[in-house]
């Protein structure tokens, strides 16, 4: 890996907090299988870290843990990898070089652990921007999925680079590139119209997958000042007749509030409607149909008290 086991011990105990220090000891008992129990009943020794969990209750004040935590990443089994991502994350700006740097490391494990960290640190992870640009055109659609989602975290709204690999993405052959490009722009909120026209585009398109309509629909709920195109294209998503589809469109006019006017109709004529599942449907798809259905009602009633 990038980093070598001995590189915890490089800190100095007089300038480390000691409970920061007994945890990094702990980590590495946990890590080789040694802590001698398993924090929760009837789990596996050497599956969980109660290190990591703690350490990430400290936050920057465990920043001398980050070696020893991107070691957990490669090397633990179990629930480790994620807990020492989690942990890394809650250390936030401190843990950043390492992170960067771990992005170019050959460990998947690595590499996932260190986008979803850098997620969680947002705006202040912003100098790891150029090496997710990479990834995010990278031939595995799973890395590229996990660079989309960081970069709509942490980078700058109006980053042209940025923007410029979201909408590329959205147009991908893989769904889940495209759900993280749709995602990703709703988070950055880019003042570029081109990203608001591709939302509208994408969840008015019926060939396109339920899941990325939906998420189209909640990323134009999240553009301000709310575009009448946007509204349009919501209408559109409630007129669906996929329930996931309904429930999203109608969650966006609900967040969107009294710029959802010019929906009242739709929202209206969408409750009035039958509500039962198409006869095609049977058993657990039927039953399954009617909870999204149940909750698109729900997010439509909301956003008609909103308008009002």
């Amino acid at each position: 890996g990038i980093l070598s086991a001995a590189e915890p011990e490089k800190v100095s105990s007089t300038k480390t907090d000691p409970e920061v220090m007994r945890l990094i000891e702990l980590l590495e008992r946990e890590i080789e299988g040694k802590a001698g129990k398993s924090i929760i009943p009837g789990g596996k020794l050497g599956t969980n870290s109660e290190a990591a969990r703690a350490l990430a209750k400290l936050g920057p004040k465990a920043a001398p843990a980050v070696p020893m935590l991107l070691r957990a990443v490669e090397e633990g089994d179990g629930l480790i990898p994620s807990q020492a991502g989690f942990a890394l994350g809650h250390i936030g700006k401190a843990a950043v070089p390492a992170l960067i740097e771990s992005l170019s490391s050959d460990s998947q494990a690595l590499k996932f652990q260190s986008m979803h960290a850098l997620k969680l640190i947002g705006s202040d992870a912003a100098p790891a921007t150029e090496k997710l640009l990479k990834l995010a055109k990278a031939d595995d659609a799973q890395i590229r999925s996990n660079a989309l989602e960081a970069l709509g975290r942490l980078a700058a709204p109006d980053n042209r680079p940025v923007v410029d690999v979201m909408l590329e993405s959205l147009e991908a052959k893989e769904e889940p590139v495209q759900v993280a490009a749709a995602e990703g722009l709703g988070q950055l909120r880019p003042k570029d119209a081109r990203a608001s026209d591709a939302l509208c585009a994408a969840l008015n398109d019926a060939k396109r997958p339920a899941g990325v309509r939906s998420a189209a629909a909640q990323a134009l709920s999240r553009f301000e000042p709310v575009r009448e195109k946007s509204v349009m294209a919501m209408i559109t998503g409630l007129q669906s007749e996929k329930p996931q589809i309904q429930a999203a469109a109608a969650s966006g006019l609900n967040r969107i509030g009294t710029a959802a006017k010019p929906a009242e109709k739709a929202l209206q004529d969408f409750l009035k409607a039958p509500s039962d599942p198409p006869p095609t449907l049977a058993g657990d798809e039927a039953y399954a149909w009617e909870l999204l259905h149940d909750v698109a009602r729900k997010n439509a009633k909301a956003a008609l008290e909103n308008i009002r």
